[in-house]
Protein backbone atom coordinates (compact mmCIF):
# COMPACT_ATOMS: atom_id res chain seq x y z
CA UNK A 1 0.00 0.00 0.00
CA UNK A 2 0.97 2.99 -1.53
CA UNK A 3 0.26 6.62 0.30
CA UNK A 4 2.36 10.13 0.27
CA UNK A 5 1.91 13.67 1.47
CA UNK A 6 2.33 16.73 3.77
CA UNK A 7 2.83 15.41 7.53
CA UNK A 8 2.77 19.04 9.85
CA UNK A 9 4.96 19.28 11.98
CA UNK A 10 5.64 22.51 14.93
CA UNK A 11 6.25 25.03 12.49
CA UNK A 12 6.78 22.94 9.53
CA UNK A 13 5.37 20.24 7.18
CA UNK A 14 7.57 17.30 6.09
CA UNK A 15 7.07 15.61 2.97
CA UNK A 16 6.54 11.88 3.95
CA UNK A 17 6.18 8.38 1.73
CA UNK A 18 4.96 5.42 2.87
CA UNK A 19 4.95 1.61 0.94
CA UNK A 20 4.00 -1.61 2.63
CA UNK A 21 3.13 -3.46 5.41
CA UNK A 22 4.64 -4.49 8.79
CA UNK A 23 7.11 -3.17 11.31
CA UNK A 24 8.02 0.30 10.41
CA UNK A 25 11.91 1.08 8.65
CA UNK A 26 12.32 5.22 8.38
CA UNK A 27 15.02 6.23 6.21
CA UNK A 28 16.47 9.53 6.12
CA UNK A 29 18.67 11.29 3.35
CA UNK A 30 21.74 12.45 3.02
CA UNK A 31 22.54 16.29 3.14
CA UNK A 32 21.33 18.28 -0.74
CA UNK A 33 19.67 14.80 -1.42
CA UNK A 34 16.00 13.72 -0.68
CA UNK A 35 14.51 10.61 -0.23
CA UNK A 36 14.50 9.58 -3.62
CA UNK A 37 17.88 7.98 -3.03
CA UNK A 38 16.00 5.51 -1.44
CA UNK A 39 14.01 4.29 -4.25
CA UNK A 40 16.33 1.41 -5.13
CA UNK A 41 15.03 0.18 -1.57
CA UNK A 42 11.21 0.40 -1.77
CA UNK A 43 10.16 -2.83 -3.48
CA UNK A 44 12.83 -5.07 -1.45
CA UNK A 45 12.01 -3.43 2.15
CA UNK A 46 7.67 -3.01 1.65
CA UNK A 47 7.19 -6.34 1.21
CA UNK A 48 7.75 -7.27 4.74
CA UNK A 49 7.83 -3.86 6.41
CA UNK A 50 6.30 -0.79 6.22
CA UNK A 51 8.68 1.50 4.58
CA UNK A 52 8.67 5.38 5.77
CA UNK A 53 10.72 7.93 3.58
CA UNK A 54 10.68 11.68 4.28
CA UNK A 55 12.35 15.18 3.28
CA UNK A 56 14.37 16.19 6.28
CA UNK A 57 13.20 19.86 6.54
CA UNK A 58 14.43 22.22 3.98
CA UNK A 59 15.14 19.33 1.46
CA UNK A 60 12.74 18.11 -1.11
CA UNK A 61 9.38 18.85 -0.55
CA UNK A 62 9.39 19.55 2.66
CA UNK A 63 8.92 23.06 4.15
CA UNK A 64 12.02 25.18 4.83
CA UNK A 65 12.74 26.30 8.14
CA UNK A 66 12.28 29.30 9.65
CA UNK A 67 13.37 31.75 12.27
CA UNK A 68 12.59 29.31 15.02
CA UNK A 69 14.93 26.48 16.51
CA UNK A 70 13.84 22.85 15.97
CA UNK A 71 14.97 19.89 15.90
CA UNK A 72 14.91 17.22 12.53
CA UNK A 73 14.72 14.11 15.56
CA UNK A 74 11.29 15.87 16.71
CA UNK A 75 10.10 16.09 13.27
CA UNK A 76 10.92 12.31 12.82
CA UNK A 77 8.89 11.48 15.96
CA UNK A 78 5.73 13.77 14.70
CA UNK A 79 5.28 11.83 11.57
CA UNK A 80 5.52 8.58 13.23
CA UNK A 81 2.89 9.90 15.84
CA UNK A 82 0.72 11.51 12.58
CA UNK A 83 1.04 7.25 11.27
CA UNK A 84 0.51 6.04 14.45
CA UNK A 85 3.52 4.07 14.54
CA UNK A 86 4.69 3.91 18.06
CA UNK A 87 8.47 2.18 17.37
CA UNK A 88 10.12 1.55 14.20
CA UNK A 89 14.17 1.10 12.92
CA UNK A 90 15.40 3.98 11.93
CA UNK A 91 17.84 4.50 9.80
CA UNK A 92 19.92 7.24 7.53
CA UNK A 93 22.59 8.13 5.01
CA UNK A 94 25.51 10.46 5.56
CA UNK A 95 23.63 13.56 7.26
CA UNK A 96 20.16 11.46 7.51
CA UNK A 97 22.39 8.90 10.32
CA UNK A 98 23.46 11.99 12.46
CA UNK A 99 19.39 12.62 12.50
CA UNK A 100 19.35 8.95 13.27
CA UNK A 101 21.70 9.12 16.58
CA UNK A 102 19.96 12.43 17.42
CA UNK A 103 16.61 10.35 17.55
CA UNK A 104 18.63 7.62 19.40
CA UNK A 105 19.17 10.12 22.16
CA UNK A 106 16.05 11.63 22.36
CA UNK A 107 13.42 9.13 21.48
CA UNK A 108 15.25 6.00 22.13
CA UNK A 109 11.78 4.56 23.58
CA UNK A 110 10.89 4.41 20.08
CA UNK A 111 13.68 2.26 18.25
CA UNK A 112 13.55 -1.17 17.36
CA UNK A 113 16.69 -0.86 15.43
CA UNK A 114 19.37 1.89 13.45
CA UNK A 115 20.95 1.47 10.26
CA UNK A 116 23.62 3.97 9.63
CA UNK A 117 25.42 4.07 6.28
CA UNK A 118 28.32 6.72 5.40
CA UNK A 119 27.04 8.57 8.53
CA UNK A 120 28.22 11.81 9.37
CA UNK A 121 29.02 14.24 10.99
CA UNK A 122 28.97 12.98 14.08
CA UNK A 123 28.65 15.99 16.44
CA UNK A 124 31.63 16.99 18.03
CA UNK A 125 33.91 14.96 15.32
CA UNK A 126 37.48 16.55 15.03
CA UNK A 127 37.56 16.20 10.65
CA UNK A 128 40.95 14.88 9.29
CA UNK A 129 40.06 16.42 5.68
CA UNK A 130 37.66 19.20 6.63
CA UNK A 131 34.25 19.07 5.72
CA UNK A 132 33.37 17.27 2.62
CA UNK A 133 31.17 20.22 0.84
CA UNK A 134 33.17 23.03 2.77
CA UNK A 135 33.61 24.26 -1.70
CA UNK A 136 30.48 23.88 -2.19
CA UNK A 137 28.95 25.87 0.14
CA UNK A 138 31.81 28.71 -0.30
CA UNK A 139 30.91 28.64 -4.60
CA UNK A 140 27.33 29.01 -3.77
CA UNK A 141 27.56 32.05 -2.16
CA UNK A 142 30.23 33.50 -4.43
CA UNK A 143 29.15 31.52 -8.13
CA UNK A 144 25.18 30.41 -7.28
CA UNK A 145 23.40 27.31 -7.05
CA UNK A 146 24.26 25.94 -10.17
CA UNK A 147 27.77 25.84 -9.84
CA UNK A 148 27.55 24.67 -6.30
CA UNK A 149 25.38 21.96 -7.51
CA UNK A 150 28.23 20.72 -10.37
CA UNK A 151 30.95 20.82 -7.90
CA UNK A 152 28.74 18.58 -5.66
CA UNK A 153 28.20 15.91 -8.79
CA UNK A 154 31.56 16.08 -9.61
CA UNK A 155 32.88 15.94 -5.62
CA UNK A 156 35.29 13.04 -4.35
CA UNK A 157 31.92 12.57 -2.02
CA UNK A 158 29.85 11.39 -4.93
CA UNK A 159 32.83 10.25 -7.23
CA UNK A 160 32.49 6.41 -7.14
CA UNK A 161 28.92 6.68 -7.72
CA UNK A 162 29.02 9.25 -10.69
CA UNK A 163 30.63 5.92 -12.28
CA UNK A 164 27.68 4.13 -12.51
CA UNK A 165 25.59 5.57 -15.37
CA UNK A 166 22.07 5.39 -14.41
CA UNK A 167 22.95 6.02 -10.47
CA UNK A 168 24.56 9.26 -11.87
CA UNK A 169 21.82 9.86 -13.80
CA UNK A 170 19.72 9.82 -11.06
CA UNK A 171 22.15 11.47 -8.79
CA UNK A 172 21.91 14.66 -10.71
CA UNK A 173 18.84 14.58 -10.99
CA UNK A 174 18.15 14.81 -7.08
CA UNK A 175 21.11 17.53 -6.32
CA UNK A 176 19.57 19.67 -9.44
CA UNK A 177 16.38 19.49 -7.57
CA UNK A 178 17.79 20.20 -4.51
CA UNK A 179 16.63 24.14 -3.13
CA UNK A 180 20.32 25.38 -2.00
CA UNK A 181 18.45 26.84 1.39
CA UNK A 182 21.78 25.97 3.41
CA UNK A 183 24.13 27.61 0.99
CA UNK A 184 22.42 31.08 2.15
CA UNK A 185 20.82 30.57 5.51
CA UNK A 186 21.66 29.72 8.62
CA UNK A 187 20.03 26.53 9.76
CA UNK A 188 18.65 27.55 13.18
CA UNK A 189 18.13 23.26 13.84
CA UNK A 190 19.62 22.31 17.09
CA UNK A 191 21.72 19.35 17.91
CA UNK A 192 21.66 16.74 21.35
CA UNK A 193 24.10 17.52 23.79
CA UNK A 194 26.75 16.82 24.87
CA UNK A 195 27.99 15.74 21.60
CA UNK A 196 27.42 12.55 19.85
CA UNK A 197 30.87 11.59 19.88
CA UNK A 198 31.51 11.78 23.85
CA UNK A 199 28.64 9.23 24.49
CA UNK A 200 28.14 6.68 21.87
CA UNK A 201 28.04 3.69 24.41
CA UNK A 202 24.70 5.17 25.70
CA UNK A 203 22.84 3.82 22.40
CA UNK A 204 22.44 0.32 23.36
CA UNK A 205 19.86 -0.33 19.97
CA UNK A 206 21.32 -3.35 17.57
CA UNK A 207 22.44 -1.07 14.75
CA UNK A 208 23.97 -1.49 11.46
CA UNK A 209 26.71 0.33 10.53
CA UNK A 210 27.87 0.11 6.65
CA UNK A 211 31.18 1.58 5.21
CA UNK A 212 31.69 2.30 1.10
CA UNK A 213 35.34 1.28 1.29
CA UNK A 214 35.78 3.97 -1.41
CA UNK A 215 33.89 6.85 0.43
CA UNK A 216 35.98 10.13 1.71
CA UNK A 217 38.72 9.50 4.60
CA UNK A 218 36.36 10.93 7.32
CA UNK A 219 33.19 9.18 6.56
CA UNK A 220 34.92 6.05 6.97
CA UNK A 221 36.54 7.23 10.29
CA UNK A 222 33.18 7.98 11.84
CA UNK A 223 31.79 4.58 10.17
CA UNK A 224 34.37 2.56 12.34
CA UNK A 225 34.03 4.63 15.44
CA UNK A 226 30.30 3.79 15.44
CA UNK A 227 30.75 0.10 14.54
CA UNK A 228 33.63 -0.09 17.43
CA UNK A 229 31.63 2.40 19.74
CA UNK A 230 28.10 1.04 19.54
CA UNK A 231 27.46 -1.79 21.83
CA UNK A 232 24.95 -3.70 19.76
CA UNK A 233 26.76 -2.98 16.14
CA UNK A 234 27.09 -5.11 13.10
CA UNK A 235 29.36 -3.12 10.61
CA UNK A 236 29.25 -4.21 6.76
CA UNK A 237 32.07 -3.49 4.70
CA UNK A 238 31.43 -2.92 1.01
CA UNK A 239 34.70 -2.05 -0.73
CA UNK A 240 33.51 -1.45 -3.87
CA UNK A 241 31.13 1.36 -3.03
CA UNK A 242 31.74 4.85 -1.58
CA UNK A 243 29.28 7.36 -0.11
CA UNK A 244 25.55 6.08 -1.60
CA UNK A 245 26.32 2.64 -1.46
CA UNK A 246 22.46 1.67 -1.40
CA UNK A 247 22.22 3.45 -4.55
CA UNK A 248 25.87 2.07 -5.91
CA UNK A 249 25.00 -2.22 -4.93
CA UNK A 250 21.63 -2.11 -4.09
CA UNK A 251 21.34 -5.86 -4.02
CA UNK A 252 23.43 -6.16 -1.68
CA UNK A 253 22.95 -3.29 0.70
CA UNK A 254 19.06 -4.51 0.69
CA UNK A 255 19.95 -8.44 1.54
CA UNK A 256 22.32 -6.38 4.58
CA UNK A 257 19.61 -4.81 5.70
CA UNK A 258 16.75 -7.49 5.31
CA UNK A 259 19.07 -9.66 7.45
CA UNK A 260 19.33 -7.11 9.89
CA UNK A 261 16.11 -6.77 10.53
CA UNK A 262 15.05 -10.30 10.07
CA UNK A 263 17.48 -10.48 13.15
CA UNK A 264 14.91 -7.59 15.14
CA UNK A 265 11.94 -9.93 14.40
Amino acid sequence: MFSEGMISVDDGEIFCTTEGHGPAVVLLHGGTLNLRMFDPQVRALSENYRLVRMDLRGYGRSSMPSDNAYRHCDDVAAVLDHLEISAAVVGGESFGGSVSLDFAFAHGDRLRGLIFEAAGPITGWQWVEGFPLATAFKTAREQGLQVAQELILDSPLLASAMRHETVASDLRDIVESYSGWHFENRDPAIWAEPAAIDRLEEIITPALVVIGGLDVLDLRLQGDTLAKRLPNATRLDMPDSGHVANMEEPEKFNEAVLDFLRGLD
